[in-house]
């Protein structure tokens, strides 16, 4: 499909995003994970599920336009799980940086790939295991929407 951004171009582009919008920050895109433990706070950023629907109220020359509707997700593994006080004052803190970062996203294209972020984003506590080790995260899970 041409001039569709691919997949993988969005899942880079929100990881980039990301490690702009917050200082410290490292990320991996999908085709960036290891076997070995990141450094925290780090983001790893991953399609979680696709729609593809016609949409028939916008007609081109071509015909219709299909819109691909992605559900994205980002998981942020802020701390490694030691003492709980210390855990949920670094993972509150991530939850502020992630919502000052997501008020900070201008109309237009979101991540540099000719996308819109749209819908509502939601941010969950979590505990990941990630190699032998227990992180205490946010899990971001939101929705961008392509037209072609």
């Amino acid at each position: 499909m041409a001039g569709r951004p691919k997949v993988t171009a969005i899942c880079d582009g929100i990881a980039t995003f990301w490690t702009d919008s917050i200082s410290g920050l490292t990320s991996r895109s999908y085709d960036e994970f290891l076997e070995g433990e990141p450094d925290p706070p780090a983001v790893m950023v991953y399609p979680e599920l696709a729609d593809i629907t016609e949409d028939t109220g916008q007609i081109t020359f071509k015909g219709n336009v299909k819109v691909l509707t992605l559900s994205m997700r980002s998981d942020f593994l802020v701390t490694k799980r030691s003492h709980i006080m210390e855990n949920m004052e670094a993972s509150v803190n991530m939850w502020d940086s992630i919502i000052d970062a997501i008020d900070d996203i201008a109309d237009g294209d979101t991540f540099a790939t000719n996308t819109k972020a749209v819908g509502d984003w939601a941010l969950a506590p979590i505990l990941f295991t990630y190699g032998d080790t227990l992180y205490m995260g946010v899990r971001v899970t939101f929705s961008v929407e392509l037209y072609f």
